[in-house]
């Protein structure tokens, strides 16, 4: 009998070895794998779709559009508008989403942000699910439309006796501005 119970603990002791050695191979495929996971290859580079590059007369609450990547896990955008081409700090970033996780191939542009008859340059950039971040966007640049018109009457009243109207500009009306005409009569 003693010899069985010696026969029960070895074999307890081969069937505990072979459990230990499976469980050390599992946890070691998993290390193996995880970093493959978490390194995972950042999202493609996204294209610039509206506006389009050199467009003008752009609203001021354009909707602007970029590429979809169905190769990776789109978690969040990161929409940058700038006025000065390839400077997207300081004072001349007049637009910065930051970590946008609900506009992520379509940005409706907040009133407010974008100016009248000026030219901005845009690129936008995709992170994935492992927080990696793709390429930004190839720079594009657009034109915002003109600001509203100046208008005033170019009908002086009934000249008297006849006398010739001669009309001499001495400013130029500009958006928000004011401009300067006069009306002289040759006596």
């Amino acid at each position: 009998m003693g010899s069985d119970k010696m026969k029960g603990h070895k074999k307890l002791g081969k069937w505990l070895a072979a459990s230990i050695v499976t469980a050390l191979l599992a946890v070691s495929v998993l290390l193996l794998l995880s970093p493959i996971t978490a390194g995972a290859a950042a999202p493609n580079r996204p294209s610039n779709l509206s506006p389009a590059n050199g467009t003008y007369s752009i609203s001021l609450t354009h909707t602007f559009l970029s590429s979809s990547d169905p190769s990776a896990t789109h978690a969040a955008s990161q929409w940058q508008i700038t006025t000065a081409p390839g400077n997207y700090t300081g004072p001349s970033l007049v637009f910065d989403s930051g970590v946008d996780k609900s506009s992520l191939t379509r940005l409706d542009m907040p009133a407010g942000v974008l100016a009248v008859n000026t030219t901005y340059y845009w690129h936008v950039r995709y992170q994935d699910s492992h927080d990696n971040w793709s390429a930004y966007s190839r720079e594009t640049s657009f034109a915002t439309e003109e600001g509203p018109k100046t208008s005033f009457s170019t009908t002086p009243s009934a000249p008297s006796a006849g006398l010739p109207w001669h009309w001499i500009a001495l400013g130029t009306v500009v958006t928000g501005g004011l401009g300067l005409v006069v009306v002289t009569r040759r006596s």
